[in-house]
């Protein structure tokens, strides 16, 4: 059933919901990325945050669900396509170089959570607030249980922290890792700069491939 475009299962789950929201975000990415073919892959990435991320109804998920965590993988194969690089590319070149200051997918929704919960929580309302309150202390609830693996994963308690607080931890760097980000950025220059000679251009994207996938 969908109230306020909201998919509801009978099971009280938003697992189907979360899949809905990972659909259309892949059909939008697509819309986006054929519509700027002509830009960078730093402005596609832009774009696409500002008209595909809303994430309207994420608030209702298990934000540690299985399908939850294919929506986080979702950013991932979108930088590597704003990119044009392989999907096997691995993905300490996507949190250290290729998607630049912009947020995750994950952390823009686990701070739009916080916040969430919290102005439930702070809310004048007096029903609100009592069910809020009801629902964020039992790890019973879908609010419960994600407030309480949030405040494990962060160490941090989302009900009074700033939003701001909860980066997402990138994967640490190996001193040869420094060195292939360091090689692919040069890589990634000279072929937006060589686009002349095909066969060129296509020795630097095996060269390319080679790198992101060894």
């Amino acid at each position: 059933m969908d109230h306020l475009g909201h998919r509801l299962d009978s099971t009280g789950k938003q697992e189907h919901d979360c899949n809905m929201a990972r659909g259309a975000f892949i059909r939008q990415t697509m819309e986006i990325l054929n519509m700027f073919e002509f830009a960078s892959p730093e402005q596609k990435l832009i774009a696409i945050q500002l008209y595909c991320c809303a994430w309207y109804g994420s608030t209702l998920w298990n934000l540690y669900g299985t399908a939850a965590g294919k929506v986080y993988r979702l950013w991932s194969t979108t930088s590597k396509l704003a990119h044009n690089l392989d999907r096997r590319t691995h993905t300490y070149f996507i949190d250290h170089f290729l998607i630049g200051s912009l947020p995750n997918v994950k952390q823009m929704i686990f701070r739009r959570y916080v916040k969430f919960v919290q102005t439930l929580n702070e809310s004048n309302n007096s029903v609100i607030w009592s069910l809020a309150k009801l629902a964020s202390n039992t790890v019973k609830s879908c609010t419960g249980l994600n407030i309480r693996n949030i405040e494990d994963e962060f160490k941090l308690n989302p009900l009074i922290e700033h939003p701001q607080n909860f980066s997402v931890k990138k994967c640490d760097l190996l001193p040869d890792e420094i060195e292939n980000i360091e090689l692919l950025q040069y890589l990634l220059h000279i072929r937006s700069n060589e686009t002349d000679d095909e066969e060129i251009h296509s020795e630097i994207n095996q060269l390319i491939t080679n790198l992101c996938i060894k």
